[in-house]
């Protein structure tokens, strides 16, 4: 006996998308930005691998003031023996290579956080295809807001954390 499936429309959401986990004083000031599970808005990259069905919370870090951008050598912190992620700021080289830089260095992702104050993450897709260098790792765009927060945290020595939980739920 054959079985059809004739005109299903499944409805897929992501989960809870970027979730911070940050001292008490910094998450209420990211509260503004956050969505009803408890997640900010986000725009993934057009390369790189997530593993959809694994959650795990990574230590982020700041790279150094003078590159702040992320577009040259990221060194690994040396504090970290499991996996972590940079947090840039956009803007002086594209995307990939920002990814290019950060896992050379050992870094799982790359979260950038826009230059630009309320704009709309949702509609920008962090992409540098024409760089031929194959990159494993993502980049999620962040809002300017809530890379501010997260870097003033670290700036403070605060640890900060980010959970991707990508899953699909249909």
């Amino acid at each position: 006996m054959k079985a059809f499936v004739i005109g299903i429309i499944v409805s897929t959401i992501l989960a809870n998308g970027v979730v911070f986990k940050l001292p008490s004083k910094y998450n209420t000031k990211l509260q503004d930005y956050k969505d009803k599970n408890g997640g900010v808005e986000y725009s993934l990259s057009t390369f790189g691998e997530f593993y959809y069905s694994e959650v795990e919370s990574l230590s982020v870090f700041a790279t150094n003031e003078d590159n702040e951008f992320g577009c040259s050598r990221m060194n690994h912190p040396k504090s970290e023996t499991k996996k972590f992620v940079w947090i840039v700021e956009r803007g002086k080289c594209n995307y990939k290579a920002k990814a290019i830089q950060a896992e050379e260095s050992g870094a799982a992702a790359v979260l950038v956080y826009h230059d630009e104050f309320l704009a709309d993450v949702n509609n920008i897709i962090p992409s540098g295809d024409h760089l031929k260098n194959k990159v494993n790792i993502p980049v999620v765009l962040i809002q300017r807001e809530v890379g501010d927060i997260i870097i003033e945290a670290l700036r403070n020595n605060e640890k900060v954390s980010v959970d991707f939980d990508f899953s699909i739920v249909f």
